[in-house]
């Protein structure tokens, strides 16, 4: 195990070649197919396998490429959203649902950290339109379901994940960006975004979208896991 490490710490055994930028993004993406074809516990562990490939990708990746620190955050991210979706499993209680929306909210301050440095900016407009729609929604959902309502913590967690959201997307979708991983990058984000509004339309009892919120959460992770792979030489 200490010769691994060893390895792994030393760019020289570590080349990145066009064969592996290609085989990468492929691991979590046959991990995702899994976990959408079977159901239970092997699903849940097909899931949670996507989530530590796409980090573990983003480790390599840092090791490999020099000047890529910034990828450490998007480790982080998706060890947040390993744990946010193994919470939100159990969200039976209102309890679980609030760490569950803590870890997401870890995951999205993350991507923020990672977006920014990778692009120095964010976006004012998107920052605002994001903002204006998510809370018109929120206030709309607040007043009409009694679940969210009647539990003001929990009313503020959603309140806190959407400003933490809306400054994810803000510098995920820079306007005027023309790069192919930029674009995959804010596509990885987008389908993320999708996913919280069906999981949130499941649980106020709107409608059970279960399974088209995992396929865009695990696309998520298949596109944010690519665009690290068009950035790198």
């Amino acid at each position: 195990m200490g010769f691994g490490i060893v390895l792994l710490m030393n760019r020289r055994y570590l080349p990145f070649s066009d064969k592996k930028k290609f085989l990468l993004p492929l691991i979590p993406f046959l991990l995702s197919i899994l976990a959408l074809i079977f159901n239970g516990g092997i699903k849940t562990v097909f899931t949670e396998a996507a989530a530590l490939s796409c980090a573990a990708v983003c480790i390599y990746v840092r090791y490999a490429v020099r000047g890529r620190n910034r990828l450490w955050f998007l480790a982080a991210a998706f060890v947040f959203s390993l744990f946010g979706d193994l919470v939100l499993k159990n969200h039976a209680a209102a309890g679980y649902l609030i760490y569950g929306i803590l870890f997401f909210s870890g995951a999205h301050i993350c991507f923020f950290a990672y977006a920014l440095l990778e692009n120095r900016k964010y976006s004012h407009i998107v920052l605002i339109a994001s903002a204006a729609v998510f809370l018109f929604f929120f206030i709309s959902a607040f007043l009409k379901y009694p679940k969210l309502g009647d539990d003001m913590g929990l009313a503020a967690a959603v309140l806190a994940y959407i400003i933490i959201t809306c400054f994810s997307l803000a510098s995920a979708i820079i306007p005027g960006s023309r790069t192919a991983a930029g674009w995959i990058y804010a596509a990885g984000i987008c389908s993320l975004v999708v996913s919280d509004i069906l999981l949130s339309a499941s649980f106020l009892g709107i409608r059970n979208f279960s399974f088209f919120m995992m396929i865009f959460y695990l696309l998520s992770q298949v596109l944010i896991t690519l665009s690290v792979n068009r950035v790198c030489p």
